[in-house]
C-alpha cells in the first residue's frame, strides 16, 4: 500500500506549482472575468473552486482544467472549506452544513433564547463572583492564622 502522507505531500507541492504558475493566473482570470460570487453575489476577490472530490483523483487541477469549477470569493471559499454554508436567509452569515440558518437568524427567530442566554451568563457571573469572594475570604482566614504576630 502507498504511503499516503507522502502522496498527499507530492500533491500538494504540484499544487502549489500549478496555482503560482502565470497560466494558471490568465486561465482564472478569464474564467471569473464579469461572473459573481455563487453564493453571495460579490464581484471582489473572485477565484475558481474545483466542487467534485474526483477533481483531486483525476488530475484535473495539474491540467488547469477550469470547466467544472464554479466561482466563489475567497470569504465564501474559506467557510466552504470549513464546513460552512452562506445562511439562506440572511445571506450574510454562514452555518454549518444541515443547519437551518445562522446564530444571528436563528437568534432573531426565537428572541426568548435571547434572554436565556443572558440570564445564564448573569447566573455565571454570580456564581464567579461567589467563589472569588470565598477565595478572598479563604485567604483572609488563612493570612489571619498564620500571621504569627507580623500583622
Amino acid at each position: 500500500m502507498p504511503d499516503l502522507n507522502k502522496a498527499i505531500s507530492n500533491r500538494r507541492k504540484n499544487l502549489k506549482k500549478t496555482y503560482a504558475s502565470k497560466e494558471w493566473k490568465k486561465n482564472v482570470k478569464e474564467f471569473v472575468k464579469g461572473k459573481t460570487c455563487e453564493w453571495c453575489g460579490t464581484t471582489e476577490k473572485l477565484l475558481a473552486h474545483h466542487p467534485f472530490l474526483t477533481s483531486y483523483k483525476d488530475g484535473t487541477y495539474g491540467d488547469l482544467y477550469l470547466s467544472g469549477c464554479i466561482v466563489l470569493c475567497t470569504r465564501c471559499h474559506f467557510a466552504l472549506h470549513k464546513g460552512l454554508v452562506l445562511c439562506k436567509r440572511c445571506g450574510k452569515h454562514y452555518h454549518l452544513i444541515g443547519a437551518d440558518c445562522c446564530r444571528s437568524c436563528f437568534m432573531e427567530l426565537h428572541p426568548e433564547m435571547v434572554e436565556a442566554k443572558k440570564v445564564k451568563a448573569d447566573e455565571k457571573k454570580a456564581l464567579l463572583k461567589k467563589l472569588r469572594d470565598a477565595e478572598k475570604a479563604k485567604a483572609k482566614e488563612w493570612k489571619k492564622r498564620n500571621s504569627g504576630g507580623w500583622t
